[in-house]
């Protein structure tokens, strides 16, 4: 046998070449185009294409049966939004019909039912989606011509509908309910015509269904068909499977891929021309692909999808490559080559022509655009060759399925509100604030809103009004608005959520919404009222701290004795004054005059027991004697104190008061209080004492 790297032309058609018996006839002109896609499981050296964000799905192409899901039965030729679905995670497409699954592990279906594909127990189709019975739990979708399947979070396989070659995977005929299939432990599905393929979490891969080309993995002469499933021989550390409509393909952990089944369109990709002269049609024993230009086996893979006569490629850089026959330029690829012309690439699939989702959430297709089936509207012509973006789309999860004449993605489902949040500034407390309009976006499915209302710690502080939205059915992105309005009950901060609450229980959406409650309006200020009385002396402190004494300073030098002046004029009254005397006997006295008012360091005065005294009144000498005669009081005889008494009461001035003791003492203190040159002495001490007026000189 010889190897051919060559591209060799043949008819779309596939006359002399096309599969044997019921498949091939299914492959007639571009119209028959299929492909299979779906989720990959991820694994050492492949990272796999991830489920998809819960979002809407769009689709576009063939709708002879209604497996568009938007009502109508006109094909379309761009994409348009299916209303009947929400929070999708995963797409599969059938000849004839549609498979979602959504965010709570549910499925949904529509289009042609004639096998019972819709799993809803009839044979009627619809053109809007609605549940598939019995199902939950479910993680990926996979879908045959008119076959459904289901993979579970448990592990277990799901398939519902036509049961040619024991397709179901259980034995029986024709089901339009959803049983598992006779396997566990299972990670991913896929599916080709008329068979099946299932990744298990040990990394072995099992088949059933027809085996005519040997897709089973098993020599077809010894086994057409299996309607149990069992393992494929030669295969093991898988991380993902992909089925085309007669060949199987597994991604290995170390980022090598394994094909085996029919290979008369390249679907092999061994570099081998399986025309039936240079190599076999069909292998069942499972082969390497090659690298772009036949060298060496390809590598570096992290996802894998296929349609119905090639397959795709996608690189950990972002890179594609494809091989076998396309429907953009009927050219027969025996190895994998380069697709040019894209961006980095996050994801690919395929229906009846090839896809690729950029990292940027660009849609991008090429091949066969029967029945508008590229989306790239209604000048595209017949298909492409090179990819070509598809405009006003940014998908996040892309479909997969057999004989595919329409496609289907995820899309980011709209906010459900055009802002993050709602903040209404500062407002005066008690002050109902100017309304806000909020418009709602229904991100999902078919949804009734019960009613719309604000919860949360401070829920009273914002009024919804104006609404436009309890009670009301939409549509997915269909819109309604309501006004908020906000008047705080407190001061600072006040937090409340804007929760729009569907019928049924399910899961409400929210708005975060804000205000500041500020002080309360303040009105002009009023006219001063009159003076309050004035309050009363406070306290007094208390004194405050004796500060340090300054050092004294130096004595000044004595000056000389000056010349005796005149005599000069009388001076003023004297101020006032003490007057200390010290009675040394009863005939002499020592006494200090000290002036007490006037500048500080006032004249002391010494006198003398002999210093002349008298008394006086009005001006006039009652008595006159010396100082120490009229302080004798401790020899002073009864005719004396009998004249001091006399002569003090004569004074008007003061009373005399003598009391003679046996015990007098020797020193008595005497002051007196100076005033217009007399003074008041008083005289004594202990029991003795004598007040009496006198002059000082």
């Amino acid at each position: 046998m010889s190897v051919r790297t060559i591209e060799t032309q043949k008819q779309a058609s596939g006359a002399g070449r096309s599969p044997r018996g019921r498949a091939g006839r299914r492959l007639v002109g571009l119209a028959a185009l299929a492909a299979v896609a779906v989720p990959l499981a991820g694994g050492a050296g492949a990272a796999a294409a991830a489920a998809a964000p819960p979002g809407l799905v769009e689709s576009w192409g063939r709708n002879g049966d209604g497996q568009l899901g938007n009502g109508r039965g006109a094909d379309a030729n761009r994409p348009e939004l299916v209303r009947g679905t929400g929070s999708v995670t995963a797409l599969a497409v059938g000849d004839s019909h549609t498979l979602a699954v959504h965010g709570d592990g549910t499925v949904s279906a529509w289009g042609g039912n004639a096998s019972g594909q819709l799993g809803d127990g009839t044979t009627t189709g619809r053109a809007a989606p609605a549940p598939v019975a019995g199902v939950t739990g479910a993680t990926a979708v996979a879908s045959s011509t008119s076959t459904s399947f289901a993979l579970r979070g448990d592990g277990t396989i799901w398939s519902w509908g036509a049961s040619d070659g024991g397709l179901l995977g259980r034995g029986g005929d024709t089901s339009p309910a959803p049983s598992a299939v006779s396997t566990s432990g299972a990670t991913a599905v896929a599916a080709g015509f008329d068979f099946a393929l299932a990744l298990r979490d040990d990394g072995t891969v099992i088949a059933w269904g027809d085996n005519t080309y040997g897709q089973l993995g098993v020599d077809p002469a010894a086994t057409a068909n299996s309607a149990v499933p069992a393992a494929v021989p030669g295969i093991s550390g898988a991380v993902a499977v992909a089925a085309a409509g007669w060949t199987s393909y597994a991604l290995l952990a170390d980022g090598t891929v394994r094909a085996w089944g029919y290979g008369g369109y390249g679907e092999l990709g061994d570099g081998l021309v399986h025309d039936g002269a240079d190599a076999p049609e069909q292998v069942h024993q499972p082969v390497a692909v090659r690298s772009p230009g036949g060298a060496g086996a390809l590598t570096g893979v992290r996802q894998l999808a296929a349609g119905s006569t090639h397959a795709l490629a996608l690189h950990g850089d972002g890179s594609v490559v494809a091989w076998g026959l396309s429907g953009g330029d009927g050219v027969t690829r025996w190895a994998p080559v380069a697709i040019p012309g894209l961006p980095a690439v996050a994801e690919v699939g395929a229906t009846g022509a090839e896809f690729a989702r950029g990292a940027d959430g660009s849609l991008w297709a090429w091949g066969s655009n029967w029945r508008g089936l590229l989306g790239l509207g209604p000048d595209a012509g017949p298909g492409s060759d090179m990819p070509r973006q598809v405009p006003g789309i940014a998908a996040t999860g892309l479909a997969g399925g057999v004989a595919g004449g329409h496609m289907a993605v995820v899309r980011a489902a709209p906010a459900p509100f055009a802002t993050a949040s709602l903040s209404f500034g500062e407002q005066p407390l008690g002050a109902l604030g100017a309304a806000q309009r909020v418009t709602f976006t229904n991100p999902r499915g078919p949804l009734t809103v019960k009613r719309i209302v604000a919860t949360g710690a401070d829920r009273d502080d914002f009024l919804a009004v104006d609404d436009g939205c309890s009670g009301e059915t939409l549509t997915a992105t269909e819109t309604c608005a309501v006004a908020v309005r906000f008047a705080p009950s407190a001061a600072g901060e006040r937090t409340a959520t804007l929760t729009v609450l569907p019928t049924g229980g399910g899961e409400s959406l929210e708005l975060p919404l804000s205000g500041t409650g500020g002080a309360l309006p303040q009105g002009p200020q009023g006219a001063t009222g009159p003076s309050g009385p004035e309050g009363g002396p406070g306290p007094q402190g208390p004194a405050g701290a004796t500060g340090p004494s300054g050092p004294t300073g130096p004595a000044g030098a004595a000056g000389p004795k000056g010349a005796t002046g005149p005599r000069g004029a009388r001076g003023p009254r004297g101020r006032d004054a003490r007057v200390t005397c010290k009675l040394a006997s009863a005939r002499r006295a020592r006494c200090t005059v000290t002036y007490v008012s006037g500048r500080p360091g006032a004249t002391r005065v010494r006198a003398k027991a002999s210093t002349s005294a008298r008394l006086v009144r009005g001006g006039r000498t009652i008595a006159r004697g010396t100082l120490g005669r009229l302080m004798a009081v401790r020899s002073a005889g009864t005719t004396e104190r009998r004249r001091a008494s006399r002569a003090a009461d004569a004074t008007g001035r003061a009373s005399a008061d003598v009391t003679a003791g046996r015990r007098a003492k020797r020193a008595a203190k005497a002051t007196a209080a100076i005033g217009r040159g007399r003074a008041v002495l008083v005289v004594g001490g202990g029991r003795e004492r004598l007040r009496i007026v006198v002059r000082v000189r």
